[in-house]
């Protein structure tokens, strides 16, 4: 039997601290099954803590994942710089405010981990879950 991670324990979770030493991807180049699981159940608690809404963080996600496949770099590392700086371009252009601080800093936090075009959309998966787990936890509090 497992134990149950506390929500503190979870706002401690941090790409930058979980991902060091490990990446994105497995043993076989696959991305790793934890990054649906814990690491998306964390990601949406520090964002809940940084008042995110659902909507802001769609919209960072449909803009990366539209902006990526445009973008030209050297290095899976540069591509994701570029890339997230005009999916924050168009998400401020769209939404007419600044990207909110927990989502920046909580995406920003990945660059280190981009090795290559398979750790790109290994996190382009990953954003995808903790958005749609976002949108969900953050609904059901609304009706709550």
């Amino acid at each position: 039997m497992t134990t149950p991670i506390s929500r503190t324990e979870l706002e401690k979770i941090r790409p930058l601290s979980y991902l060091q030493g490990y990446g994105l991807l497995d043993e076989e180049g696959q991305p790793r099954e934890d990054l649906a699981g814990v690491l998306a159940s964390a990601a949406c608690v520090q964002l809940e803590k940084a008042q995110a809404s659902p909507q802001e963080l769609l919209t960072v996600y449909e803009a990366i994942r539209q902006v990526l496949p445009v973008t030209r770099a050297a290095t899976a590392y540069e591509r994701f710089g570029k890339t997230v700086d005009d999916a924050f371009d168009v998400t401020v252009s769209l939404l007419q405010k600044d990207v909110n601080d927990g989502i920046a800093a909580w995406i920003q936090e990945w660059q280190p981990f981009m090795e290559s075009d398979a750790s790109l959309q290994a996190f382009l998966a990953h954003l995808q879950s903790v958005t749609a787990l976002y949108s969900l936890v953050v609904g059901r509090k609304l009706k709550a």
